[in-house]
């Protein structure tokens, strides 16, 4: 449904944000705070509902879809990283699981081609892109 969508695109944006905040605090070599760590996991719970109600509502045809399975990896790559840093602790080797939640901003273009008219700016900026490096 359109609400649903809205709401969905909307936490995404979300995400990117906290995303890009915990990018640079890494940057910077500063701690991660209790409170993005908490919104982190409300969002990997938010996510994983999801999932977890369109694989329900769908099935197997769930993994049909491209989209559907790029959720399927990431939550469950998140889940995987969450788990193992809660029993192992933070340790760099679990770096590789951490970058597939960059994997959440692709969400952020699907959610550009669920809008006509954010997809049609995204094209003419791809498109202006190509011909300015061209």
């Amino acid at each position: 449904s359109h609400p649903y969508e809205v709401l969905m695109g909307l936490v995404i944006i979300f995400n990117a944000c906290l995303i890009i905040y915990e990018t640079d605090l890494r940057a910077a070599g500063k701690k991660d705070p209790l409170w993005r760590q908490i919104v982190n996991a409300f969002l990997l719970l938010f996510y994983a509902v999801d999932v977890a109600l369109r694989l329900f509502t769908y099935r197997l045809a769930f993994f049909r879809c491209r989209w559907n399975n790029l959720d399927f990896l990431v939550v469950t790559s998140d889940i995987l990283s969450l788990a193992l840093i809660t029993i192992i602790g933070d340790i760099p080797s679990f770096a590789v699981l951490r970058v597939c939640r960059v994997f959440r901003l692709i969400r952020f273009a699907h959610l550009l081609l669920l809008f006509r008219e954010l997809h049609i700016m995204l094209t003419g900026f791809i498109s202006a892109m190509r011909a300015m490096f061209w």
